[in-house]
């Protein structure tokens, strides 16, 4: 059985779409689990009138309070872990649009992972369709849009990039349990997962977008293209040296660090527990020290621009 988490919030205007593609999928054995953050519109009350004739599918976790998405995933996750019978969770976004397949494809590398790592939490994402309302395609790839490698996910990337959008994750119980609580250092629950799946499980990867990716004005994050402009102001700020937003910017990253080795010091290998001491010490760090830090355990970001960046002005 697949649970399947949805924190809903003022989404009465893109629920339908999401719930209609859901009632598509090609995998039917799934549940849909929703908590509602504190919604001023009616989408609780659209989300079960939906279920009315179907309401077996839907569990409601009873809330009024807007705590925020994260801490809303948090308190979802918490629920889910009751659920014995559960075997895999997933997580929702309310204003995406699920291809037919999702579940079904998800899963499919899911129990291939399975078949081959036994009793190891495991993690499984897919790449998204950037879209606008109506479904129509800006780009047909995430990953290619945002410039962004999903296959370097060991910790040493995450450190300082997420590569994993949360509403096309699919995790097995084993990491589920790893992951709660979901910290309020995170700087956000899909991170937080990818760091516990490349540190203590495997992370699996299905290449085709199982997702249309509906930009808006009320995105929580949104994508983010690439454009040539980005590469230009990176010269100019690696030749002037602007170091203060750089590394101010980096200092949540550290601190999410800080929890993860607090956390699960006695599950990591003794590489990864050093890796994370010296990136979370690194601003106490001489010049020199810096450098070898980064060279020594390859923490390192997704391009070769990006690297010099944070080679010249960590």
């Amino acid at each position: 059985m697949i649970l399947i988490l949805l924190s809903s919030y003022n989404g009465s205007a893109y629920l339908q779409d999401f719930l209609n593609s859901l009632m598509q999928q090609s995998k039917e054995d799934w549940i849909l689990m929703v908590r509602d953050d504190g919604s001023s519109d009616n989408s609780l009350d659209l989300i079960i009138s939906f279920f009315t004739l179907i309401p077996d599918k839907l569990l409601i976790i009873k809330s009024n309070k807007n705590l925020g998405v994260k801490e809303s995933f948090n308190l979802l996750v918490q629920e889910a872990l009751q659920y014995n019978s559960i075997e895999y969770i997933m997580f929702a976004d309310q204003d995406d649009v699920w291809k037919h397949n999702k579940l079904e494809i998800t899963l499919e590398k899911m129990k291939m992972l399975e078949s081959l790592h036994k009793d190891t939490p495991l993690l499984v994402h897919t790449d998204l369709h950037v879209s606008r309302n109506n479904n129509t395609i800006i780009h047909p790839s995430l990953w290619k849009y945002e410039r962004t490698d999903p296959y370097k996910n060991s910790l040493n990337y995450l450190l300082f990039q997420n590569t994993v959008t949360g509403c096309t994750m699919m995790l097995n119980r084993s990491l589920l349990t790893l992951i709660y609580p979901i910290p309020s250092e995170a700087i956000m629950h899909d991170w937080w997962i990818a760091l516990i799946a490349s540190s203590l499980g495997r992370i699996g990867i299905v290449a085709d977008a199982t997702i249309y990716y509906r930009q808006h004005e009320n995105n929580t994050i949104g994508a983010k293209g690439y454009e040539k402009y980005h590469f230009i102001k990176k010269i100019m700020q690696i030749i002037m040296r602007k170091n203060e937003p750089y590394l101010l910017h980096l200092h949540d990253n550290r601190v999410q660090a800080d929890i993860l080795l607090q956390r699960h010091r006695g599950k990591l290998s003794s590489r990864e527990i050093e890796m994370l001491e010296n990136f979370i010490n690194m601003p106490n760090l001489n010049f020199i020290q810096k450098r070898i830090c980064i060279l020594k355990y390859k923490c390192i970001r997704q391009n070769i621009l990006q690297t010099l960046s944070l080679f010249v002005r960590a």
